[in-house]
Formats: C-alpha cells, structure tokens, sequence
C-alpha cells in the first residue's frame, strides 16, 4: 500500500473499532498483529458465542469473522448479528471454497470474503476500503446535521425582516443576510470587515472581535455607518449570541426599525459567553454544549490543552505581548481544525489563561491528538516587527467522558485536567 495511504488509514482506523473472530490461534494471532498495524481497538474472540456476546455488549465498525468454527459457526453468528443491525460490514475469512456456505452469506448481505492463506495486500486492501467508506459515512452524516442546523438559523433570521443582519462565528463572517449586503454595498462572504462600516475611526482600526466586544458593551449607544460607502446613517447595533453556539449576531436598526428589536431576539441569549480576545467559547458555554451532547446522546472527550514554555514566551516577548500571543494561537487553532469546526464535530473553549479545551466526538479524537502533536512544526509566533520568533508547542491531555458523569462530575474532571498542564 501508498504510504500516504497507510498514514490516512492509521488516523482514521484510530476511531475505528474491529470485532475479529477466529478458533486457529495461530492464524488469529497473525492476523492480529497485522491489524494492530492499522487499528488500535481490536476485540479478538475465538468462536461465535464469543463473538455474539462481544458485538452484543459494544458498536463494531467492522466484523471479521471465520466460517467454520465450534460453538457457532461464521454463518450463525453473522444471521444473528445482521437482526441486530443489517448495515453492519463483515468480512469472512475462509479455508474452504464452499459454494453453498458462500451463498448463504451473501443472501445475508456480506459481499466481502477473503481465502486462506491470507492474501495480505488484497485483505489489507479489502479493510481499507470498507474502513474509509465508514468514515465518510460518518462524516456526510455529520454534514448533513451541520445543514440542518444551518437551515434552522436561516430560518430563525427572515429576510423580510426591516433590518441589517450578519453573523459571526471566532471572528469570521459566517452569515449576512439580504439586507445587510445591499445596505452597506458588502459583498456576503468572509472577509467582511465591521470595523469599515464604520465612520469612528477608534472603531474602523479594530478587529471584528475588538468591535463585537465594544458593540456587545455598549449596546444602547448610537454609532454613525456608512451607507453605499458615503451617506452617513445613525443605527443602533444590537449583539446577541445564538443559543448554544460561539455565533453571534449583529442586527443594525435605526430609530425608525426599534420595534423589531423584540422579534428577532427571542431564538437568541442576552447573555454573551465568548471571550472577545481569542472570539472562543467560555466555561458557560462549555456546560450548555455538553448538555446538549447528552441530550442528543453524543460520546465525547474533552481535550484539555494550553501552551507550553510561557516563561520563555515572556522572557523573548514580554508580558504586555501575552495577549497578541493569545489571539495568535486561537487564530492557529481554528484554522488548524478549520474542517472539524466546520463540520460541528469539535468547538473550542477557552476556560481561563492559557487553559484551553477542545469538545470533540469521540470518533474524531484521535485525529485531534495526531494534529496536536504536530502543533510545534507548523504554527510559530513572531513579534510585530517580525525580529523575534518561537515555535508554539502545545500540551495536553485527553479527557474521556462518560455519558452516565452529571454535568458538575464532568467539569471537576476538566478542571482537574487543566491544572496538571504543564505551562
């Protein structure tokens, strides 16, 4: 196999789990060993029975099993398993060309057999493929959430309404209604820039995250904006955060559209949870995302993380440089798993300074580790005249969560975590 192909199969096979049965001992110890290669989670049993009661007790992604075994053969158990769930992948493996044991097989929905002597490019080529189709089936259905949820807010913000709206997410313009495009001559995409709209030039030389947080201060004052780039308007501009997201929400109203204030509020919190340097999730909105996960009875792990080496940081930088260094590391994180954040598998918390978590599926853990361990060769911070610099290491450790843990169990664990961070 591609090495590249081999490295992308061991990152995914990292959340993949593998139910192997087999009676030879020394064919499953090699077999075994092989698979270990790839995959970490690996349940091996010896006979059907076995192989029932293990698949019974978990959720296997893949099934491999042999034919003729005592106890209960391949083909019972493999009936048995398929009322449980029809979808389920196996694979059989098989010393015999028995036609009519093959048949009954594939009447039951395994299309995939592998003979003995094991074959081991063709069976490694078999799992493979089987494994990326689960992969990417797990991730269009995730997708397919995402939109969802996408439609919902879009529903939730009616273009009809009589006022400017657009939505930001860390930052980033994730969202801009009709209105808000022709109003201010914007075009709807990410690099909107608040600050140009605009005519304070306190405001016009800030970030959207420094203006959302003024904006989010100062919710009653009026501002003067530039309409069409020269005709000065005065608006109110109101900031709410959408329930249980870092999202939030600008809606721009004159005095002439202050009634509307109330109808499009209402889907929203008053109570803001996100931290204006790095634009991440607060503690509160950690609690209220991980209430959600356990309503929709999602497994996951906190991954609790900070940056290592602060002294050195502070001896080449200084102290008042500590916050330019946040905001670059969660500029880094977010584009770093830009596609998990995406796909609304992970979010990003900032709890206190330097203590950071990332709530990820537990699916999709391992491949936060993975890209964690890389941090130090691809992210670097230089100072603003660009004569000083230091890679960013990061440490971390990998909170698994249990679903049964109450709400106040799983933030003692987290903030058990994050105090034995090494800073």
């Amino acid at each position: 196999m591609n090495p590249e192909v081999i490295k992308k199969i061991r990152i995914i096979g990292k959340s993949i789990k593998i139910l192997y049965v087999e009676d030879d001992s020394r064919i499953a110890s090699q077999v075994e060993k092989l698979l270990l290669k790839l995959f970490e989670n690996i349940t091996y049993v010896d006979n059907g029975i076995k192989g029932l009661a293990a698949y019974k007790q978990n959720n296997y992604d893949v099934v491999i099993t042999d034919i003729l075994m005592p106890e209960m053969d391949g083909i019972m158990m493999t009936t048995k398993i398929k009322k449980i769930n029809p979808d389920q992948v196996i694979i059989v493996t098989s010393a015999y060309n028995d036609s009519e044991k093959l048949i009954k097989l594939i009447d039951l929905g395994v299309d995939r057999f592998v003979m003995k002597p094991i074959d081991v490019p063709k069976f490694l080529g078999i799992i493979s493929k089987e494994v990326v189709n689960i992969y990417n089936t797990k991730r269009k259905i995730l997708l397919e959430e995402k939109q969802k949820q996408k439609n919902l807010e879009k529903e939730l913000i009616i273009e009809s309404l009589f006022a400017p709206i657009v939505i930001f997410q860390r930052g980033i313009v994730d969202y801009a209604n009709e209105l808000f495009v022709k109003t201010f001559n914007q075009k709807n995409d990410v690099h909107i820039m608040l600050g140009s709209l605009f005519v304070d030039e306190l405001l016009h030389g800030m970030n959207n995250n420094e203006i959302l947080k003024h904006l989010s201060q100062n919710q009653t004052n009026t501002y003067s904006l530039l309409i069409d780039n020269s005709e000065k308007v005065e608006y109110i501009v109101k900031v709410t955060q959408i329930k249980d997201s870092s999202k939030l929400m600008c809606c721009f109203l004159n005095l002439d559209q202050m009634n509307v204030v109330e109808s499009i509020s209402k889907p929203y919190s008053d109570d803001l949870q996100i931290d204006f340097t790095t634009g991440l999730l607060l503690r509160n909105g950690f609690r209220k995302k991980i209430n959600s996960y356990k309503a929709n009875e999602i497994e996951y792990n906190a991954i609790c993380f900070g940056l290592k080496h602060m002294n050195e940081y502070i001896k080449t930088f200084g102290v008042s440089s500590l916050q330019r260094i946040y905001i670059k590391f969660s500029e880094y994180l977010v584009d770093n798993f830009s596609n998990l954040l995406e796909d609304e598998v992970a979010e990003l918390f900032s709890f206190d300074t330097n203590k950071f978590v990332i709530l990820v599926y537990r699916d999709f853990s391992k491949e936060v580790e993975e890209s964690f361990k890389d941090f130090l060769n691809n992210y670097s911070y230089k100072n603003e005249n660009r004569t000083r610099k230091q890679n960013m290491s990061v440490d971390f450790l990998t909170c698994s969560i249990d679903k049964d843990e109450s709400l106040d169990e799983v933030i003692s664990k987290v903030d058990n975590y994050l105090y034995m961070l090494k800073s």
